[in-house]
């Protein structure tokens, strides 16, 4: 809370939506409390209080909530569960949590032949996968000079499944090469 207050003072008034992650019943309380546009949380962990998630619910917020492991019927129950706090299908977004609980080949997989399984959930889908360990499987860069691959993969995951959004690190060229994907396209 500490540090997100001295960030939140110069970012209250932007009219952008602002996304948090993190894993605590007070911060996202805070948060709710102090910063007026907030408009995703990334739920970083599955136990939060009940007036916690009725707060989330009643600010209609976006939550992100992510797999660790493999199992996709966790989201079944979990969103379930979610509903059952008064939080809307079409507010939560499923992560499958690229990273988190996965050999290196299962995040693989999961991006080559699963993601769209994450759609019959009736949720948004969105992938994180931007530099993470995985691409050592192909590419022999350090995690801060992966942003090619990640590109790739992101472009990859856009025409073939149905990502509606992205957690990456390098934006301005996310931009630049999409920009230029969809002029070329049309």
């Amino acid at each position: 809370i500490n540090r997100l207050s001295e960030v939140l003072e110069h970012i209250s008034d932007l009219e952008e939506y602002i996304s948090i992650d993190t894993y605590f019943d007070d911060v996202i309380q805070y948060i709710i409390s102090n910063c007026p546009n907030i408009k995703y949380l990334n739920l970083q962990k599955q136990e939060l209080k009940n007036e916690t998630l009725k707060l989330i619910a009643d600010r209609n917020l976006k939550i992100v909530v992510m797999l660790n492991g493999t199992d996709f019927s966790y989201f079944e129950n979990h969103i379930s569960e979610l509903e059952k706090q008064g939080i809307l299908r079409n507010n939560i977004i499923v992560d499958p949590g690229i990273g988190f609980g996965k050999t290196k080949q299962e995040n693989i997989n999961i991006i080559k032949n699963d993601l769209h399984k994450l759609k019959e959930f009736g949720c948004e889908v969105m992938l994180a996968h931007s530099r993470k360990s995985f691409i050592s499987n192909f590419s022999n860069t350090t995690a801060e000079n992966r942003d090619i691959e990640t590109i790739a993969i992101s472009a990859y995951s856009f025409d073939s499944t149905e990502v509606d959004y992205l957690r990456i690190h390098d934006v301005k060229s996310h931009m630049r090469f999409f920009v230029t994907k969809k002029y070329m396209e049309n």
